[in-house]
């Protein structure tokens, strides 16, 4: 998706590029996510929705994997990054080695207790075939950067950027037929050029897919919630068995993330799928059957939406009045010292301590005689569309 969910468009190989006749084809089934479904309010207007987009995705062919074919990849890669970047689309940025401010090269992997680090670097080397696993982070970068033929000239931003396209190949190893994403959202300008120069751009893809929009932007941004990619290992094994993939995004808070098994269009039961043909060698050779998808249940709110805006404006403009009042009683040494405000400012006042005036804030209306939750604000928010790339 831009969204993590994908609708896969692959290139239908001709004839002539048919396997001899001895070979054994076999087929592969590639599982196609539905829409995400939409979040209304309790009038139907809508609050989260999906709408199609465009994502770029990279096949290569596992009966190219010659030292000359990785370097030919890598030069298609390095201009279709280009052709994205021009048109102010970006490129995935997933490499787990990075270089930090002090120029030391080290694993990204913030966050994590000790023994999840090393589950994560044991099955990363795994999966890029690395044969020293106690080599440090910079010699397996640059040992990276010779197995996949990227220019020695080419700077350390840029070559992340084929490197992070190369590790989600090599972790799609296992099914190598289905294309990996390396773009997503592009604009249509993009998609145009990529098209026409298809016959040199050997590989690279066009899928259709999804992008999720919050057109109310920050208004009740903390009841609806947004996406996010999977990043626990744990959890990603836990949505694998229900039809998940690494590449799709979940509800990470609020009706995005309590309604996930509802709304989502990943799962097993909501998928269509793309039955392909390989030859013996893994390389996709024809289509052979499609079943469309299910697109994910839409979450009806008791929200108003008119009411949840003037509660948020009204909650927003009172903090802001509190917090000037406040300053300036704190500025003119007029804090009220009966009561414990006043006495805390007066205190932190005299021991130079900064003092902490109000910043945010909430407010909650409900239907007396049914508990039904009309309006749910707080203060500050922010816009939802900011998280839309997960």
């Amino acid at each position: 998706m831009f969204l993590g969910v994908n609708l896969f468009s692959l290139t239908v190989t001709h004839a002539d590029q048919y396997a001899s006749a001895t070979r054994t084809n076999s087929e592969r089934s590639v599982a196609i996510k539905g829409a995400r479904g939409t979040i209304m309010d309790s009038s139907g207007v809508p609050l989260a929705y999906d709408v199609g987009s465009y994502n770029v995705a990279f096949y290569r062919d596992p009966a190219n994997n010659a030292s000359s074919d990785r370097a030919n990849y890598t030069r298609i890669l390095m201009n279709a990054i280009e052709v994205i970047e021009s048109h102010g689309g970006s490129t995935i940025d997933t490499f787990l080695i990075r270089k930090n401010e002090q120029g030391v090269f080290e694993y990204d992997l913030d966050g994590l207790t000790e023994e999840q680090r090393q589950k994560r670097i044991e099955n990363w080397c795994a999966n890029m075939q690395i044969t020293d696993p106690s080599a440090s982070p910079e010699q397996l970068y640059y040992e990276m950067r010779t197995r996949f033929r990227i220019p020695e000239d080419l700077g350390y931003e840029q070559a992340v950027k084929l490197l992070s396209i190369w590790q989600e190949v090599q972790n799609m190893m296992y099914k190598s037929y289905i294309p990996v994403t390396i773009a997503y959202n592009v604009d249509f300008e993009t998609v145009s050029e990529l098209e026409t120069r298809a016959v040199e751009l050997e590989g690279i893809q066009i899928e259709q897919s999804y992008t999720r929009v919050y057109p109310k932007k920050s208004t009740a941004a903390h009841i609806i919630g947004y996406l996010g990619r999977i990043t626990d290992l744990d959890e990603l094994a836990e949505k694998e068995a229900q039809g998940y993939s690494a590449e799709d995004l979940v509800g990470k808070v609020g009706i995005e993330a309590t309604m996930e098994q509802y709304l989502s269009g990943a799962t097993q039961e909501k998928q269509g799928k793309r039955t392909l043909e390989l030859d013996s060698s893994g390389s996709v050779i024809g289509q052979t059957g499609y079943e469309a998808p299910k697109q994910g249940d839409s979450v009806v709110l008791t929200i108003d939406l008119k009411l949840q805006e003037l509660v948020e404006r009204e909650l927003e403009a009172n903090i802001k009045q509190d917090y000037q009042e406040q300053l300036q009683m704190y500025q003119e040494g007029r804090a009220d010292v009966g009561n414990k405000e006043g006495y805390d400012s007066k205190l932190a006042k005299r021991s130079k301590k900064e003092i902490d005036f109000i910043k945010s804030g909430a407010a909650i209306v409900m239907e007396v005689k049914t508990g039904r939750v009309l309006a749910l604000a707080s203060y500050p928010n922010y816009d939802l569309n900011l998280f839309t790339g997960g």
